[in-house]
């Protein structure tokens, strides 16, 4: 070789290497879980799908009780749920040295769970369910799947079934569900019931056999004429011999983080604002209105300039009701009515009290319609001038001693307008980051940015914390997991 020639001999050569050890250390990719739930206090053998250059993995749950074990064979995981976990959705993350991957759900149920057998797509191939109350997990794999699963029942039995799959496992897919009889007749269906997850119940006027059948179409609509399909088409079916429309989405209910006693309205009381049912804040009030036209009052007392949040909860967990707020001051005035929250449907009011007094709250359904089904969970609460810190991803990556960015969202409620000061908390001596400062009045206000580095490989959780005098500290939440995840690779 020519002496000219060496330097771009050399030149490639460790060209090539740089890539062989870039791609030495690719960092997993976790696209999904199957199945995707678990029984309290049991074991379940989980399959993960994706890329797993290395294996075994580190494995990061957002329950502490719930233990993940990697298993010989890549992408196998045995999870074990303690007697303490909540019924709920719960996080998962794998990493290693090179990079953590996104979370999946994995949620977690009290009843027995089983894994659906292919083929099941013809009757006499249904999934025999034996025992009531079963839990049943499924995927929909490909385009014109069907799964059916047969249950006896006798005269006078109910069966409600229940699916989990767009909202709480962020399947890509719209479920459709049917009962049929042995001859295939159509008994009882749904299409929608939480978001794009249907319910259906029936109760058998003779013994019979019934089929409940899942099908499934793109829950992003496209071009897609027939039923649809796919390897992360998930889907958790509960069935139970009693009616049970909320039951997913209520046992869910730690969504709402107001820390108040859930009071019931009694039935058919506190109907007018004259017999409104007087409360003390911060509350959550539960309520059906079982007649048509019916409303639900409660009242309160509130001081000039006080901010409030007012949220009615129906159509977020499957309620029948369109919820309409209304609020009335002490000479029965409506000041303010509100029926949807831009696209979503369940209404959220943020009002300033404009003079001492007692105010009231007014509940209703928008068609005025009526029946069991129309239930909500109404909550109030005083804003205190404070702020809440938030960001738009729930990871953040960068590599050794290369300079990482985490742009923070502040929100300002109740005219807060001292400084914060945003800094990382539990983070390892070898993630360093320097304090920022919103300021009110200027472009820190509403979004700051942290600057950090890491000098040495870490993989783990952090918080990120906001502190002022005058309010209680707010730590930053993420969107999905909550747990802000900070990577540094090799």
């Amino acid at each position: 070789m020519s002496a000219s020639r060496l330097p771009v001999f050399l030149a490639s050569t460790l060209s090539l290497l740089l890539l062989g050890t870039s791609w030495a250390a690719e960092k997993p990719v976790l696209s999904n879980l199957f199945p995707p739930a678990g029984q309290v206090n049991q074991s379940v053998d989980v399959v993960a799908t994706g890329k797993f250059p290395k294996w075994p993995l580190s494995v990061w749950s957002s329950h502490p009780s719930i233990h993940w074990e990697c298993l010989s064979e890549s992408g196998k995981l045995r999870s074990t749920i303690g007697p303490d976990v909540p019924v709920g959705v719960h996080w998962v993350r794998l990493y290693d040295a090179a990079g953590a991957t996104d979370t999946r759900p994995f949620l977690v149920g009290t009843h027995a769970h089983q894994n659906e057998i292919e083929p099941n797509n013809r009757p006499l191939q249904a999934n025999e369910v034996a025992v009531l109350p079963w839990t049943i997990n499924g995927t929909l794999s490909k385009r014109g799947d069907v799964d059916l699963f047969a249950v006896n029942l006798q005269a006078g039995q109910s069966l409600a079934v229940t699916v989990d799959s767009a909202k709480w496992l962020l399947s890509p897919a719209d479920i459709s569900m049917q009962l049929l009889d042995s001859k295939g007749f159509v008994l009882a269906e749904n299409l929608d019931h939480v978001g794009l997850d249907p319910y259906l119940e029936y109760q058998a006027n003779e013994t019979i056999k019934v089929i409940v059948k899942v099908f499934a179409f793109p829950a992003a609509p496209d071009s897609t004429i027939g039923f649809s399909g796919g390897a992360d088409w998930n889907y958790r079916m509960v069935l139970s011999p009693t009616p049970e429309p909320f039951s997913s989405t209520l046992d869910f209910e730690s969504q709402v983080t107001l820390e108040a006693q859930r009071i019931d309205f009694p039935n058919a009381l506190h109907g007018t604002l004259e017999t409104a049912l007087p409360v003390t804040l911060p509350a959550r009030l539960g309520g059906t209105l079982t007649e048509p036209g019916q409303k639900q009052f409660f009242s309160f007392d509130a001081k000039t300039g006080n901010h409030f949040r007012v949220k009615a909860m129906a159509r977020e967990f499957g309620s029948d009701l369109d919820p309409t707020l209304a609020i009335y001051d002490s000479n029965s005035k409506e000041l303010v009515k509100l029926d949807d929250a831009g696209e979503v449907r369940d209404p959220i009011v943020n009002w300033i009290c404009p003079a001492d007094g007692t105010y009231t709250i007014g509940v209703s359904d928008f068609h005025r319609l009526s029946g069991s089904r129309h239930r909500h969970l109404t909550s109030v609460e005083q804003l205190k001038p404070g702020f809440i810190l938030s960001v738009a991803s729930e990871i953040f990556e960068s590599s050794v001693n290369r300079e990482g960015e985490i742009p923070i969202q502040i929100l300002r409620e109740a005219g807060f307008a001292g400084v914060i000061s945003v800094a990382l908390d539990g983070n390892p001596a070898s993630v360093q980051c320097l304090q920022v400062e919103s300021k009110s009045g200027d472009e820190t206000a509403g979004k700051v940015v942290l600057k950090w580095t890491g000098s040495q490989p870490f993989q783990g959780p952090i918080s990120i914390i906001g502190r002022s005098e005058g309010s209680p500290d707010s730590r930053a939440a993420a969107p999905r997991s909550k747990a802000i995840w900070i990577s540094v690779a090799e």
